[in-house]
């Protein structure tokens, strides 16, 4: 992922570390919007990053839509349109990597996104997509989905070595599985 303008990609274990870097306000540019989609869909496929911390290199972590570049990217008919597709993505997937994503605005967000990849990597994808999922149905529902998604995630690999592993005394080994 080094091919990026404005956006860096860092590996630390099994964390990304998204920095937007589009000075002087880390403004969503198409370029930017573009670029952290593709990075975001490249990390839900990469089995060896396990959860994600975005962040804004500077001051401002991001200022939102790129008001001053705009007139670049929509000068006709359709560009309007195709622009706020490219926006919607770009939230959308950050709502649909199958990784948690952190956002690092203030504070700690690398240490809970290491305390988040600890974990087995299946359980806190399986754990995601519960929480976009419930996020749409009644509450009644959404309990009942979550409660289901909890017992599919108890009969995995990686929660019978982490009950292994706590009666051991030992830290788990996660095969994703």
């Amino acid at each position: 992922m080094e091919d990026f303008k404005e956006l860096r990609v860092s590996i630390d274990g099994h964390v990304a570390i998204l920095t937007l870097n589009n000075p002087p306000v880390n403004a969503l540019s198409k370029t930017l919007s573009e670029e952290l989609t593709l990075a975001l869909d490249r990390i839900s496929e990469t089995p060896e990053i396990r959860a994600v911390v975005l962040t804004g290199e500077g001051k401002v972590f991001c200022a939102g839509a790129d008001l001053k570049g705009r007139a670049a990217v929509i000068k006709g008919p359709g560009d309007l349109p195709q622009h706020s597709r490219r926006t919607r993505e770009c939230f959308h997937a950050i709502r649909e990597c199958t990784k948690p994503v952190i956002a690092a605005i203030n504070g700690a967000a690398l240490e809970v996104a290491r305390a988040i990849a600890s974990k087995s990597p299946l359980s806190s994808q399986l754990a995601k997509q519960t929480l976009n999922v419930i996020e749409e149905l009644s509450l009644r529902d959404g309990y009942r989905y979550e409660q289901d998604m909890t017992a599919a995630i108890a009969k995995t690999e990686d929660a019978k070595e982490a009950q292994r592993a706590f009666a051991e005394k030992r830290a788990p080994v996660f095969k994703g599985r």
